[in-house]
């Protein structure tokens, strides 16, 4: 009997979980994206037209993500390029998709060594971790967010949505003076909000 029901409480557990989320609720779980980990795999498979910024240096060309490397080939010269992920020296990549949508990857100075996708510029600009061309709410990852303002960069990593809700708001709290509260919103209004102020 132990064995059944240690066998069906995790199905009854996910069934919950995909109710609350059909229904427009927050889940205290993680539900959205391990993209965070390795999030450079959702782009491998194309070329980009982009650039890279290395120590001072502007390079153009067309981007390629393979084997923990951006690979760069210039047209003019017929040269290749290959700059590590994990190089400290390596700063920033720009790409663009057939539609023209930009992507803008940027590390933080004295952080971490990891890349960020540029989500919102404002007052506070947030940044995450899920490399896709679409902003929608839904593609940004809060659990594995940063934001920046006034020169601070705050990384607001958590592994539960409504610990990166609360933590989310606080941030809008202090910087725009408001005085909203997580459980008013779901993730995805939360994030339009977010985005929706200057």
């Amino acid at each position: 009997m132990k064995r059944i029901f240690a066998l069906v409480l995790p199905m009854l557990l996910l069934l919950s979980f995909n109710s609350i989320a059909k229904k427009g609720r927050t889940p205290l779980m993680a539900t959205h994206f391990e993209s965070h980990k390795y999030p450079f795999e959702l782009l491998k498979g194309q070329n980009y037209e982009g650039y890279v910024v290395y120590r001072k240096d502007t390079v153009r060309g067309l981007l390629r993500f393979k084997m923990g490397a951006v690979w760069i080939e210039n047209g003019m010269f017929n040269a290749a390029g290959k700059y590590k992920i994990n190089d400290r020296h390596l700063h920033a990549i720009t790409i663009s998709n057939r539609e023209g949508t930009i992507i803008k990857l940027v590390k933080f100075k004295n952080f971490n060594n990891k890349f960020y996708r540029l989500v919102h510029e404002g007052k506070m600009t947030m940044y995450d971790r899920h490399f896709v061309f679409s902003k929608e709410p839904r593609e940004v990852d809060i659990e594995n967010m940063v934001v920046t303002y006034d020169g601070n960069v705050k990384e607001l990593n958590e592994k539960w949505v409504l610990g990166a809700k609360k933590k989310l708001v606080d941030e809008i709290n202090q910087v725009y003076g408001t005085n909203i509260s997580p459980k008013d919103y779901s993730h995805d209004e939360l994030v339009k909000y977010a985005m929706d102020l200057q």
